[in-house]
């Protein structure tokens, strides 16, 4: 089975005999794709943004590291081979509400700020994200000043 198809499995809900006995929750693995796709924004793939990723996934899904290197690699692969965003934002916006999205577009932009630097391709898949997910503009904007201050102390 392929990544994408193990993600869209996790997702989903379908059985997988490849997956390990815990399994993330779908919107943890949703929202680990999306943070994929913005540490592959800027075309680098630097480790303290993977740093994060890997926190986030076992602080929020309560994932050991072993499980959380492998819904890690998944996210990447999923990422990569995702034609559209729709997939993974369609999944959070029919499970969370306003104030989850608010707190995914926050750790999606903590993810942005890891490497010190916020690159323009970042910013703009954070926004195009937030904006699937249906954020009020103001909610994105203190998601944006919250992670800031948290990653860079600014």
């Amino acid at each position: 089975m392929s990544p994408l198809d193990r993600l869209k499995a996790w997702l989903t809900g379908a059985p997988d005999e490849d997956a390990k006995a815990s399994k993330p929750d779908p919107v943890l693995a949703a929202s680990a794709a999306l943070m994929a796709e913005i540490m592959r924004a800027d075309g680098t793939f630097d480790a303290r943004e993977r740093a994060v990723l890997l926190e986030h996934l076992m602080s929020q899904g309560g994932a050991d590291a072993t499980v959380a290197q492998a819904l890690l690699g998944e996210a990447e692969a999923a990422a990569e081979a995702a034609h559209d965003l729709f997939q993974f934002t369609a999944l959070i916006n029919a499970h969370c509400d306003a104030s989850a999205r608010v707190e995914i577009v926050e750790r999606l932009w903590g993810v942005a700020f890891a490497d010190g630097q916020l690159d323009h391709h970042e910013s703009h898949m954070v926004k195009r994200i937030a904006d699937l997910l249906y954020v009020r503009h103001s909610d994105y904007i203190a998601a944006k000043q919250r992670a800031r201050e948290r990653v860079l102390g600014a």
